[in-house]
Order: C-alpha cells, then structure tokens, then sequence
C-alpha cells in the first residue's frame, strides 16, 4: 500500500521547509518509507530531493537531500531523467560525502543515458 497521501505530502512540504534542521530531518525521514512509496511518489520524491538540492544554503542540509536521493535511486528509482537536474547542482559548492553522493548519482544517471 502507497504512503498516505497527506503523510507523503507533509513530507514534501518539510523538505521545502523554512529552517535548516527540518529540511535535513525531512529528508532523513524520506528513506524510512522507501519500500512504501508507489511510482510516481518515488519519482516525485527524487526530483524534489534534487531541485532542492540545487538551492540548498545549508551545508547540512545538502548532504541529506543527495544522501536520500542515493538511498532512492539504489532502491530502484529511474534514473532516466535525473542527469538535466544533477547537471544544475554546482558540484564546486559539495564537500565531504556529498561530493560522493552526487558523483553516485551522476554515475546512475549516466548507465541510463
């Protein structure tokens, strides 16, 4: 059975959070239903994780969205169609295991090319 839909979008709504800490929360929380989400909820939830990424301020924070976006993808999410938006992270600003986790997630993308 698929996330509730408010459960999903509460989730997607604390991503888009105001502070920080929730933001980094959120996507923590988001590996913790993987199994759970249907399709177009895993899908949705990828490309969220990645457009926030994009814009991301805290450092912290960062880390988090590209972590639950590998922990998505290594679960099975298509990745067909995340290599436009990976391609609009500045991988100059990454440090530490987010330089990994997007490298991760440019190299998926890259098999589905």
């Amino acid at each position: 059975m698929p996330v509730d839909t408010a459960d999903y979008l509460g989730l997607i709504r604390a991503l888009l959070g105001d502070l920080p800490e929730s933001r980094d929360r959120a996507a923590d929380e988001c590996t913790d239903l993987i199994g759970a989400y249907d399709p177009e909820q895993i899908t949705t939830l990828l490309h969220v994780l990645l457009w926030s990424a994009q814009v991301e301020t805290s450092p912290t924070a960062m880390e988090s969205e590209l972590h639950a976006a590998c922990e998505i993808v290594s679960a099975g999410a298509p990745t067909d169609k995340i290599a436009a938006v990976l391609a609009r992270i500045d991988r100059s600003r990454l440090s530490g295991s987010a330089i990994e986790h997007y490298d991760y997630l440019v190299g998926e993308a890259g098999r589905t090319a």
